[in-house]
């Protein structure tokens, strides 16, 4: 299996290269590379590369995004037999009682939920002679993940306010397990299929409080009602002009809000795919190394050591208060 990984520097694509290389003749490519040379002799093109951003207002409504039909033309000019998209469960919208089993009807209520169905749909109408695999993806746990980034960002300025207090119940992702999840895709999967990889279950405020501990910081995750949370949201989208970031939004008070649990046992069987990293412990301290490497000044020892202070870096808490409550840009 010759196959080309576009968006090969994100995180997902990182991952997903690796696993496909591991068994197969594979390169990747980015948004900004020769994607139609790239694809060339490619008998399976993985997409991963970002392309709507859940932080930002969309600008409009690109049908489809730009990369992604750049990417369809390439692969069926080069004669790929495959497609392999990168989707997500937020698709499914955040108002399905219970646990959601993989047969269940989308039912987007925000912006990012609806454009990220509209790909898979407009996947299915253009795709031509090529077999389109989708793999929704649950939640990212792991380095990259931007909404972790923020979330941990405030907790070591001093004070994370969650809404509920992060008690809602979902799936988590490790970064390495997408990545075979979208090779088995790649290698197993059957023509037209969508598939769900929902990785193991637990909680914001269990995932944050670890983080805290490796930080060397208290873990001071207080609590706002979810209307005042969603309220807020709501006044500063209608604020927001078309393409600037806004946060938190609508769609991110949701995702923190409420339980997210999937079914993904057929996935699992049909793929012959499982994930391997099943709980915070084997993932954390990456975590915390990854948001560390990315403030100037932080050492790798920092990354993982508290400092004597108790504040991790001796970083002094802050009286910020957390981006789903008050703060207008988020910040």
């Amino acid at each position: 299996m010759n196959a080309l990984v576009v968006g090969a520097s994100s995180d997902p694509g990182r991952y997903v290269l690796e696993a496909l290389q591991a068994v197969a003749d594979s390169r990747g490519v980015d948004p900004g590379g020769d994607i139609e040379a790239a694809a060339d002799g490619a008998a399976v093109v993985v997409f991963c590369a970002p392309t709507w951003d859940p932080e930002r207002k969309p600008l409009g409504r690109h049908q489809p995004h730009p990369l992604l039909a750049r990417t369809v033309a390439a692969a069926r000019q080069a004669g790929a037999r495959r497609f392999v998209h990168l989707s997500t469960t937020a698709v499914f919208g955040p108002d399905h009682p219970g646990r959601i089993p993989e047969s269940a009807a989308p039912r987007p209520r925000h912006a990012y939920e609806r454009l990220k169905l509209h790909e898979e749909e407009w996947l299915r109408l253009n795709r031509g002679a090529l077999e389109l695999v989708v793999m929704r993806a649950a939640s990212r746990f792991g380095a990259g993940d931007p909404i972790l980034g923020r979330l941990l960002k405030r907790l070591e300025r001093g004070s994370l306010r969650l809404v509920n207090g992060g008690r809602a119940q979902r799936g988590f992702l490790a970064g390495p397990d997408l990545g075979r999840a979208l090779q088995a895709a790649a290698a197993r999967g059957r023509p037209g299929a969508t598939y769900v990889a929902a990785g193991f279950e637990g909680t914001w405020r269990e995932l944050l409080a670890m983080a805290a501990d490796v930080m060397g910081i208290p873990p001071r995750i207080r609590s706002i009602p979810y209307d005042l949370a969603y309220l807020a949201a709501a006044a500063r989208w209608l604020k927001a002009r078309a393409g600037e970031e806004c946060w938190p939004n609508l769609y991110a008070v949701d995702l923190l809000a409420k339980n997210h649990l999937y079914d993904d046992a057929r996935s699992r069987r049909d793929l012959s795919w499982s994930p391997q990293v099943g709980s915070y412990e084997e993932g954390v301290v990456d975590l915390v190394r990854w948001y560390r490497s990315q403030s100037p000044g932080r050492s790798t020892e920092q990354a993982t050591s508290p400092s004597p202070s108790g504040s991790a870096g001796g970083t002094s808490p802050t009286s910020g208060e957390d981006t789903l409550s008050t703060s207008p840009q988020g910040k």
